[in-house]
């Protein structure tokens, strides 16, 4: 069960999300906030009195009683103390508290960097310091963060699995049980708080994903490449300098590549800023079972390629496309007041699909069947259907 959030000396609230809490051993219907008494007393805090709806004891240790509180989030905690339960960090210590067994303080000596920054002062010296590892460490606010305050992640991670490991009993089903637990629940609670914050949480779902299955020597190497993003997502509060730390890792150490083929070299611009401001607005709606899936990504008509593929980290990428789709797939923008598209040197290829006459149009031949040929720009319209390899199809619509 994740961490109290205390109001008073009696009461303590916990905060459930998404249909699970922390551990994911009790299954709730909505979002819920659970109040109790934090002495376990066998009665409920002051304000669960208020309430009727008994849930199961065993939603946490040493409570007799729960109370589940729906719909009065913002009444019972206010909504700087609800955002503040939802946090990157404070998701990733509850998370490390349970799977290694240590406190906050102790984790924080783990994840802080020794280099002095502070009046001659290391991060890692101050986590004695109740006040800093509470809002500068576990409940930092993703916007304020300072990446100089952590030590070097890949190492930070290599612990931390270690002992995870070693608490388990050491062997293969240890190793195993973490790789399940980072490329599964825990990986994607960090999507759902970082989506919450505005991060893009399907970018760290398809980092995850990918590494699920990256060719490694040992599963040990899987497990701290899981836990290298799951950290770096933490301390940061931000999936793309996550992603890109963990591809960086990859890159430099092990000679692994993340995408399945460089983007390609050709650069297509706008032929003028104005042109493009005065293409129509396209939007691209991602296809599900021959329905629209929301949201509806709008492409910024400003003479810049948007590039669409599974682990694009800038600003303006769209990684809402299937496992199949390439680090960097397709590249789109505006010229001349009309849209294209391009293929970025893909796996598995790209076409489009003509709204007008159902026309198949190839824009990127499959990796295996081009050769080392470069394709034309293909034109967009709205109606037409984009789609990356075999799982993923965008309709294009006009969006105003």
């Amino acid at each position: 069960m994740e961490a109290p959030f205390r109001t008073n000396r009696h009461t303590t609230y916990y905060r459930a999300y998404e249909g699970r809490d922390v551990r994911g051993r009790e299954r709730i219907s909505r979002t819920t906030l659970v109040a109790g008494n934090h002495y376990g007393a066998g009665r409920p805090g002051p304000v669960a009195q208020q309430f009727t709806e008994t849930a199961p004891a065993r939603l946490w240790r040493g409570a007799a009683r729960a109370t589940i509180v729906s719909e009065i989030v913002s009444k019972a905690m206010g909504e700087e103390a609800m955002a503040e339960r939802e946090l990157p960090s404070s998701y990733m210590y509850q998370d490390l508290h349970v799977q290694v067994g240590l406190s906050n303080q102790d984790l924080a000596a783990i994840l802080l960097s020794p280099r002095p920054i502070y009046q001659g002062r290391s991060p890692r010296d101050r986590v004695t310091e109740r006040s800093f590892l509470s809002r500068e460490i576990v409940h930092m606010q993703p916007d304020r963060v300072n990446p100089a305050l952590f030590a070097d992640f890949s190492e930070s991670a290599r612990h931390l699995t270690s002992m995870m490991v070693s608490r388990r009993g050491g062997g293969d089903e240890a190793v195993a049980a973490i790789v399940a637990h980072y490329a599964g629940e825990a990986g994607e609670g960090m999507a759902d708080v970082l989506s919450q914050h505005g991060r893009d949480g399907q970018l760290y779902l398809n980092c995850m994903r990918r590494l699920s299955s990256v060719g490694v020597k040992k599963e040990v190497t899987r497990a701290s490449l899981l836990l290298l993003l799951f950290v770096a997502a933490g301390c940061l509060g931000d999936s793309r300098q996550a992603v890109g730390v963990t591809n960086q890792y990859l890159q430099r150490q092990l000679a692994i590549d993340l995408g399945t083929l460089e983007a390609g070299r050709q650069d297509t611009r706008a032929a003028s800023a104005q042109a493009a401001v005065d293409a129509p607005h396209l939007g691209l709606a991602r296809l599900v079972d021959g329905a629209i899936s929301l949201p509806i990504h709008e492409l910024p008509a400003d003479g810049e390629e948007t590039v669409i593929g599974l682990l694009v980290t800038d600003g303006r990428g769209i990684t809402d496309v299937g496992e199949d789709v390439s680090r960097r797939h397709l590249a789109v923008w505006a010229r001349d007041g009309r849209w294209y598209c391009r293929g970025l040197g893909s796996k598995n290829g790209s076409y489009l699909i003509s709204g007008d006459d159902k026309r198949r149009v190839v824009i990127e031949e499959p990796q295996v069947r081009r050769g080392g040929a470069e394709g034309n720009p293909v034109e967009v319209r709205a109606g037409d259907i984009v789609c990356l390899g075999a799982t993923t199809q965008f309709l294009a619509l006009q969006v105003r």
